[in-house]
């Protein structure tokens, strides 16, 4: 329109054709400006392909599959794609809330190919006590992962057509007390990897015949009927992990003629956790070459000590976490495993009494302390040593945990003012400063040396016992 207005304008009326000019100029200018803003504001997630969205709603519903109700509330475009993904429906969680309509929809989002299937303590059903709907509309082929902690639901169950595909399976018949589990067998799958089985009666040694492969082993408040201990493992080398919690065991765990070299090698074993349970001495005495991460925790048998002496004869040179939580063992037994372990990363040390002090001081290197180390480039305990939690120990003193902090940024390449040392620089490769430290419920902490602490420390918590739960955390923000 302006063009055609100064077409109009005579030649000798400048003042008009200048007005013109400057219209135009403006004119423009705003629509530069408004394709500008338009171009900003463009919504450029909706240019992803379907396939990028599904990766990361993935990884999102890895965390909390719950999340899948948030995602469906971001806006209309990420509804369709959610709404319209079969693969992201296909773990369902089933409780006293709306359970059969919940089961309903996941079905017919996934299409009846569900995964992994869990279904909890508390699960109610208009059905009950009768046949749940879902199971006959579930197709079992998909499912890989199964959890069932509902006896009313377990007596459904139908294995030899449900679990031909099953790669983990736990049971925990919540709403029971110890059933006894008989018919084990019924589960019986060539695939399955992993089995955990909470509150039931069983034997131990007719457990695994079903599942010839299972690698990872897990059992808490069991009762478990077990003739020899050795032979269970003996006939069950693939064991990659196992963990034990408050089981109740009867019959003997390991006869007291057996020859030592009769005890099982357990070459594959790389985790082994066990929890207020009477066979960690007895597991300890067996060969566990290559045992990765020790888990022990409220243990009071008089012989763990010498067992754990015993395993730290041997070769625990693989050991990259080791966790003692109120167990009763003295220092030197602990302090033996240390030397043998040169690849340990995480030790935690919780309510031990008389003990962690001791430990700490080993690893600073002080000499009153330490135990004769072979001589060699590095000459300290645990020089891969990241993670430190010593947290209820009441002999824990501030001058131990400086020590160790202050030798490991020596020997790691930095003094505490940051500074590069000279026997750092031919080290640095080889030890590790601490990028964890632990002390909560230790009493002889200094407060004032917190600072200092986190300055050289990246994560430190120091939270005190007689701080209420809900002021802890603004505690630990403020020292």
């Amino acid at each position: 329109m302006i063009g055609l207005a100064l077409s109009c304008v005579k030649l000798g009326d400048t003042k008009r054709r200048e007005e013109l000019l400057k219209l135009q100029v403006e004119i423009t200018d705003y629509q530069e400006a408004v394709v500008a803003r338009e171009r900003r504001l463009q919504n450029r997630m909706l240019l992803l392909p379907v396939e990028i969205y599904n990766e990361i709603f993935e990884f999102i519903l890895e965390e909390d599959n719950a999340q899948i109700i948030t995602l469906l509330h971001i806006c209309t475009h990420w509804r369709q794609v959610v709404w319209g993904s079969p693969g992201l429906w296909r773990t369902l969680v089933l409780s006293k809330s709306h359970a059969d309509k919940k089961a309903e929809l996941w079905l017919e989002r996934s299409r009846g190919r569900i995964r992994e299937l869990r279904v909890l303590s508390d699960y109610d059903s208009k059905y009950l006590p009768g046949r749940p709907s879902f199971l006959e509309k579930l197709d079992w082929s998909y499912l890989r992962v199964c959890g069932f902690l509902s006896f009313r639901i377990m007596k459904f169950l139908r294995p030899p057509a449900m679990f031909q595909e099953l790669v983990a399976l736990e049971l925990d018949p919540n709403d029971d007390v110890h059933p006894v589990l008989n018919n084990l067998s019924d589960f019986s799958s060539t695939k399955m990897r992993s089995l955990s089985i909470h509150r039931t009666h069983f034997h131990l040694e007719h457990l695994l015949r079903p599942f010839p492969l299972v690698s990872s082993l897990s059992f808490q408040s069991c009762v478990i009927t077990l003739t020899n201990l050795a032979e269970f493992f003996l006939a069950n080398p693939q064991i990659k992990s196992f963990h034990s919690h408050a089981n109740r065991v009867q019959s003997t765990l390991l006869p007291t003629l057996i020859s030592p070299s009769d005890l099982p090698k357990l070459e594959n074993l790389t985790t082994l956790e066990i929890v207020a349970d009477s066979w960690a001495s007895t597991i300890l005495l067996f060969d566990i070459p290559f045992l990765q991460i020790a888990r022990f925790g409220y243990l009071t048998d008089p012989h763990f000590s010498a067992s754990l002496r015993h395993w730290a004869s041997t070769s625990p040179k693989f050991l990259a976490e080791l966790k003692l939580d109120h167990v009763a063992i003295n220092s030197s037994a602990v302090l033996e495993v240390l030397c043998a372990s040169p690849a340990l990363e995480v030790l935690t040390l919780t309510a031990m009494y008389d003990t962690a002090d001791t430990i700490i001081n080993a690893l600073s290197g002080q000499k009153n302390f330490a135990p004769s180390l072979s001589e060699g480039p590095l000459p300290i305990l645990c020089p891969r040593l990241r993670h430190l939690d010593v947290s209820g120990c009441p002999d824990v003193a501030t001058s131990s945990v400086h020590a160790l902090v202050e030798q490991r940024l020596e020997l790691s390449g930095l003094t505490s003012r940051g500074e590069s040392t000279t026997q750092g620089e031919s080290m640095h490769q080889k030890v590790n400063r601490l990028e964890v430290l632990k002390m909560d419920r230790c009493p002889k902490i200094d407060v004032q040396w917190i600072p200092w602490f986190r300055q050289h420390v990246p994560y430190v918590t120091c939270i005190f016992a007689s701080a209420p739960k809900k002021q802890q955390k603004g505690i630990t923000r403020r020292m």
